[in-house]
């Protein structure tokens, strides 16, 4: 277990290269991590996202484990609270296709491509335009 930046700890599990043991092992740090903690004799919650990524099959060195275990861990995050997503190939065709269209746009911002364009939106019968109803 080390804690990798900000609020992020890295565990890694030996011997679960199965999905059912690493969600059964997820489950039970989430469990964990949903009883609250007493300081100062108030009770604070506290809550996880995990984003788990199995030996051989999602990388076969830590470094693209640890970056296949981060993207469904975002994923998991942008779901619920308290949830667990298992890495998938889908997760590295969107963060790539995510990272092209924002490199993309800054282009066409840097060469100045967009051309703002107003159209009025009126109301054929009365003439009155909608913008001003808003």
């Amino acid at each position: 277990m080390a804690r990798s930046s900000g609020d992020e700890v890295v565990i890694m599990l030996s011997g679960h290269a199965d999905p059912t043991a690493a969600s059964a092992a997820a489950a039970r740090i989430l469990n964990a991590m949903a009883q609250p903690f007493t300081l100062n004799g108030e009770d604070l919650f506290v809550g996880a996202s995990i984003g788990v990524s199995l030996c051989p099959d999602d990388g076969r060195d830590g470094v693209t484990l640890l970056k296949n275990a981060a993207a469904a861990m975002y994923r998991a995050k942008q779901s619920v609270r308290n949830a667990l997503g298992f890495y998938s190939a889908s997760l590295t065709k969107q963060a790539s296709y995510l990272l092209q269209l924002g490199t993309s746009l800054r282009r066409a911002l840097e060469r100045e491509e967009f051309v703002l364009v107003y159209q009025p939106q009126v109301h054929v019968s009365s003439g009155e335009s909608s913008a001003w109803r808003r």
